[in-house]
């Protein structure tokens, strides 16, 4: 037997849950997912669509991630997060990929007003590879 209070409880969380809309997004790059040795950087730019609908120009808090193959970059990797914060598009230079690394697109809404509460909406990651880098390795 199921209490009312937990009844509820789940009532309440399923319209919070209702309450935030989740949109489709994806990154297009400009040279594709591979850069060969002519290529010098690819320009990545995120979408978001509500119901095929493309508005991303509604979002003003849109973030990129970078993830470097090479496992020791952590804090390049949090500068390169922090220097692209609320770009849309962004160029990436093959200087920026070692060998692969994988970028992540996210878009971002405060629902509450609260500064700081924001909520994930959003998401799309493409992996780049530098041919260059793999080749030399």
């Amino acid at each position: 037997m199921i209490s009312y209070k937990a009844l509820t409880s789940a009532s309440t969380i399923l319209e919070s849950v209702d309450d935030i809309k989740l949109y489709e997004s994806e990154i297009f790059s400009s040279n594709g997912s591979i850069l060969y040795p002519y290529d010098l950087s690819t320009t990545l730019t995120g979408v978001i669509y509500e119901d095929l609908k493309e508005i991303t120009d509604k979002f003003d808090d849109i973030r990129w991630s970078l993830y470097s193959s090479n496992s020791g970059n952590f804090e390049s990797d949090k500068e390169w997060n922090e220097k692209h914060k609320g770009q849309n598009p962004i160029t990436i230079t093959k200087d920026e990929i070692d060998g692969k690394s994988v970028i992540q697109f996210e878009a971002y809404k405060n629902f509450s007003g609260i500064p700081g509460d924001d909520t994930l909406v959003a998401c799309s990651r493409i992996s780049l590879i530098d041919t260059n880098d793999l080749l030399s390795s």
